[in-house]
């Protein structure tokens, strides 16, 4: 069954008429519109995908779609009748196009795939008895052909792989009676899925199933009640699993599991007694390229946290009070980057949607060219620095240190030449000259910049600030 959506029109979305949006320092906070169900993707250029859906006392629907640019602009809301009756469960991905695809639970328990044409959503019934009674998450992936795979729990209760395989869809299942919370797709076309066995705290087990071509395989390795797993791959295709466990009540843990092939091995990373944060009343847990774990919980004490995994240690930040709201339909992603975006709704009554991202500079250097001539009679080198931001937030007083060095190795050896200041706006770059008379011959030595964001003694990857030049 296909339906197509009645005539789109764009509104302005009424953004927090009645309540404040809390103050996260150094996080963007925007409002998205009046929902109770939304989800979000970040594309490969950075750009921010959130849809969400309300319905209102009246029994009237509206869906939201809006995007925002890596450096904040939002662009236009486009607002729709949705395709299909009280959708929920919303996971949005995008293609090699940047254009978004939609997986949701619409009326009594129908899985509905949407497509974006630009101006509207095309719907497509893909399993339309799911029932009613422990409704999954749908998790979303689009494979190297842009073809969607999602992964649910069907009416009994089995794990279901749906996929178009590029003229018609297909349903398989898995064998595991699994509720689904994440789906990864491997270089080699293996489908991995995360997700819970049972339902409930103290009531369930991690797992990780894996397929290809209807064979299918996998494992549950943790029972102490765990929730909300997140899944990554290795270069390699292993999986790593990242969810959330208990220490000791009231406190909760954030665990990673690593497959080697064989066996699971767990370890319990992020512990909240260890932070004197309460139990996770809501949370997120997402993975970035580099396999560390990102997370958004709302604790026990009402505040929001951002959980941030820095090699074997973790990094807390208390972004501060929600008050009397609570936080539901948390959703996170990073962007390519690495940096968290995260969109949730609070209990207020019109049921506020928000969307917040963390900000921060990400500063890239590299010589467009370093030249070494004779300019009356003495030797004269110049050099052109390009530093580009990268990030998603401006640095402004930034220093460049210029510095000769017999290698092209930064080290505090190496003899300082010269410094300047500069302000580099997110997603900007700029070009900086660079001129010293040295007062012998430097030829097969280099000249290396450092750069300092020094507005902000956070960065997302310090270790690209410094660009090392052969003076020939």
């Amino acid at each position: 069954m296909t339906a197509c959506l009645r005539r789109p029109v764009i509104l302005a979305i009424a953004l927090l008429s009645l309540i404040e949006p809390p103050a996260f320092a150094g996080w963007k906070v925007a409002g998205v519109g009046q929902c109770d169900a939304g989800n979000l993707a970040i594309d490969s250029a950075g750009t921010t995908h959130i849809l969400c859906s309300r319905t209102f006392s009246s029994g009237s629907e509206l869906m939201y779609y809006l995007t925002y640019s890596p450096e904040g602009r939002r662009g236009p809301a486009l607002a729709t009748r949705p395709p299909v009756p009280y959708p929920r469960d919303l996971t949005i991905m995008t293609d090699s196009h940047n254009r978004p695809h939609v997986t949701l639970i619409a009326g009594t328990g129908q899985l509905v795939y949407l497509d974006f044409n630009g101006h509207g959503w095309h719907a497509q019934t893909i399993d339309p008895n799911l029932g009613i009674s422990g409704l999954p998450a749908l998790p979303l992936i689009l494979d190297s052909n842009d073809h969607p795979h999602i992964a649910y729990a069907g009416s009994s209760g089995v794990l279901n792989h749906a996929f178009f395989d590029g003229t018609s869809w297909q349903i398989e299942s898995t064998g595991a009676s699994i509720t689904p919370t994440a789906i990864q797709i491997a270089k080699d076309g293996t489908v991995h899925i995360a997700g819970l066995a049972g339902f409930g705290y103290g009531n369930s087990q991690v797992c990780e199933e894996r397929g290809l071509k209807g064979s299918w395989t996998g494992e549950c390795f943790d029972a102490s009640g765990p929730a909300l797993p997140s899944l990554a791959l290795a270069p390699d295709g292993t999986p790593e699993v990242v969810y959330e466990g208990y220490s000791s009540y009231p406190y909760a843990t954030i665990k990673v599991a690593h497959f080697d092939g064989i066996n699971w091995s767990t370890e319990s990373t992020f512990d909240g007694n260890a932070f004197g944060v309460p139990f996770f009343a809501t949370a997120a847990i997402a993975i970035d390229s580099s396999g560390r774990a990102k997370v958004v919980l709302e604790g026990g004490d009402d505040n929001l946290y951002y959980v941030a995994q820095e090699g074997n240690t973790w990094e807390l930040t208390n972004l501060g009070s929600v008050g009397i709201l609570q936080v539901y339909e948390l959703s996170l992603r990073v962007d390519p980057i690495g940096l968290p975006h995260a969109t949730f709704w609070t209990n207020d009554v019109i049921n506020i949607q928000l969307y917040v991202a963390l900000t921060l500079p990400d500063l890239s250097d590299h010589w467009k060219s370093v030249v070494s001539h004779l300019k009356s009679g003495r030797t004269v080198v110049t050099g052109k620095l390009v530093v580009n931001n990268l990030g998603t937030a401006p640095t402004s007083g930034s220093t460049v240190n210029y510095y000769l060095s017999t290698d092209n190795q930064f080290d505090p050896g190496d003899k300082l030449l010269g410094s300047a200041k500069l302000a580099v706006r997110a997603g900007q770059s700029k070009v900086l000259d660079f001129t010293f008379s040295p007062v012998s011959s430097v030829s097969g030595q280099y000249l290396i910049a450092v750069t300092t964001p020094n507005n902000s003694p956070d960065e997302v990857n310090a270790n690209s600030n410094i660009a090392a030049a052969l003076i020939q």
